[in-house]
């Protein structure tokens, strides 16, 4: 696949399939929570991955950089009560999806390969407001992907930097 966007969605599903076995269904997010059967056409917990939007910049005439979001939507079907005077098993049976993000999270923020840069976590956010009671939680990382133009000709670059960053 010649598309920077293909090849880190199916890195990133290969990657969460192999690391992550609990996660029993990672697709393209193209609204599933918003179908009225969502619940039948999904599997839980749910990994739901899509690029919201990107921002581009030169490299050279046929070369771009995309500062690239990443979101994926984790979906849980868990029922399991949290409230304080429920026992402890339950209560843990009702955080367990938060494990599970735990889990996306260490595997994802600092990912990278050799067409984009390490993945960042930038924002998560909660996504519960749905007459099925899922628990559902966004999480948005973001990366550079190297975006390159099919040519004839191949240019090599190399970027150096030296000096120092300072806080301001």
């Amino acid at each position: 696949m010649n598309s920077a966007y293909s090849k880190l969605y199916l890195d990133l599903q290969s990657a969460i399939k192999n690391a992550i076995p609990e996660i029993t269904f990672i697709e393209q997010y193209f609204g599933q929570d918003k179908f009225e059967d969502f619940i039948s056409r999904v599997s839980f917990p749910a990994a739901l991955i899509d690029f919201p939007d990107s921002s581009f910049s030169n490299l050279s005439e046929i070369d771009l950089l995309a500062k690239v979001k990443i979101a994926v939507l984790l979906m849980f079907n868990t029922h399991s009560q949290t409230y304080h005077m429920a026992p402890e098993a339950v209560r843990e049976r009702g955080l367990e999806y938060l494990e599970c993000e735990h889990k996306i999270i260490a595997l994802l923020h600092g990912w990278d390969a050799d067409y984009c840069t390490n993945l960042v976590l930038q924002n998560i956010r909660s996504r519960n407001v749905n007459p099925d009671g899922i628990r559902m939680r966004e999480l948005i990382f973001e990366t550079e992907l190297f975006m390159i133009r099919e040519s004839d000709e191949t240019t090599s670059f190399t970027f150096s930097f030296t000096g120092s960053i300072e806080k301001p």
